[in-house]
């Protein structure tokens, strides 16, 4: 294993060690996937995307959270209410799926933090969309600085938008070292490269993606890689089913998930005057649920085509009903349309993993046939 790899494989065995060794920064959670990092950036705060990184059960969380709600956001809130997350300033939660909704509620009821602020985001992206967005983005922006006590102009928006989009091309270029016949890093490995950029601060994260990138071109792989899958989903919590789908054979070379690909897939454009082009990115990421399905699939048959996959895992929170709501038509489309089989999985934060093993190695034993 390179040992840029390794080394961010160790800070996911700890997050909560590598966030509070620079406890002399203000930090800011946020979750899921739609806040522009560069906000906070703009205010010399750090931004921590929150997972849970505990490892351990939501039990205290059950008492003020429904139990419909999804497993890893329930987690997230068990470690704020006990204590865990006392490190952040505060929180922002953008608007985008129902669990997003409830835990703005629980946050802002229960205030573990002094900060809570929820972050909207329209369903369409149309000019008054566009508008309002950049109005949302600048309220918020206008909380951070109160935060920080500092004020932002364009240009410190501008250097924090050069910063993120340096981490969002580095970690592109990784992936795309997999649309290789023998990929030089399993899909295990690169998914621990994304997640753990939601804990390391972006400078320190993209000089350890470029010691990963030239570690992996000298690598030999296997001559025989398996089925190349593609994992679809919303939020997973670590690389469990990566290592279950590799452990049974095959590859995984490419993900739609909102906790790897989509995280980054996309730059915000540099030539436009910041917020602007802050408010264009929030509005284009493929974010579920506000992302139109049939633009989902143009993109996922996009990438089933670039990184030549041969079968396509499903793999969705129990209660995540919006990445459910598309499931149906997304698989019914991608083996109809492209020709590429599909399976599903139902995940559930730390269930047993066994299940899941006997579904996914069936999945990859048809597609070896």
């Amino acid at each position: 294993m390179a040992k840029a790899i390794d080394h961010m494989r160790r800070v996911l065995q700890n997050p909560l060690e590598a966030i509070k060794r620079e406890a002399e920064k203000k930090m800011l959670g946020y979750f899921p996937m739609s806040f522009p990092e560069e906000l906070a950036y703009a205010c010399g705060i750090k931004p921590i995307r929150l997972l849970p990184y505990q490892r351990q059960p939501p039990v205290e969380a059950d008492r003020s959270v429904q139990t419909f709600v999804c497993s890893v956001a329930r987690a997230i809130w068990d470690e704020a209410v006990r204590g865990e997350l006392s490190f952040l300033e505060g929180v922002v939660l953008p608007a985008t799926c129902e669990a997003a909704r409830y835990l703005h509620r629980a946050w802002s009821f229960n205030k573990p933090h002094r900060y809570v602020e929820a972050l909207s985001i329209p369903y369409k992206s149309t000019g008054l969309a566009q508008k309002f967005v950049e109005k949302e983005l600048m309220r918020v922006l206008r909380g951070l600085e109160s935060i920080a006590g500092v004020e932002v102009g364009d240009q410190e928006l501008s250097k924090a938008i050069e910063l993120c989009n340096q981490n969002r091309r580095l970690l592109k270029k990784l992936y795309e070292l997999r649309r290789s016949e023998s990929p030089p890093i399993s899909g295990a490995d690169a998914y621990a490269a994304v997640c753990s950029g939601y804990v390391l601060d972006k400078a320190v994260h993209s000089e350890l993606l470029k010691q990963a990138i030239e570690e992996c071109f000298p690598r030999q792989a296997s001559a025989k890689s398996g089925p190349r899958l593609m994992v679809v989903g919303g939020c997973l919590a670590d690389d469990t089913l990566f290592k279950v789908a590799e452990d049974a054979g095959a590859t995984v070379v490419v993900d739609d998930l909102n906790t790897g690909l989509r995280s980054f897939w996309w730059l915000v454009d540099e030539s436009l005057p910041p917020l602007k082009a802050l408010a264009k990115w929030t509005l284009e990421v493929l974010a579920t649920p506000r992302a139109q399905v049939d633009k989902r699939f143009e993109h996922i048959s996009k990438l089933i085509k670039e990184f030549r996959v041969d079968g396509v895992v499903f793999a969705i929170n129990r209660y995540c009903i919006e990445e459910k709501f598309d499931l149906p038509w997304l698989s019914e489309r991608i083996r109809e349309d492209l020709g590429i089989p599909t399976t599903y999985v139902e995940l559930e934060y730390l269930a047993d993993v066994a299940p899941i093993r006997t579904r996914v190695e069936a999945f990859v034993e048809s597609l070896v046939r």
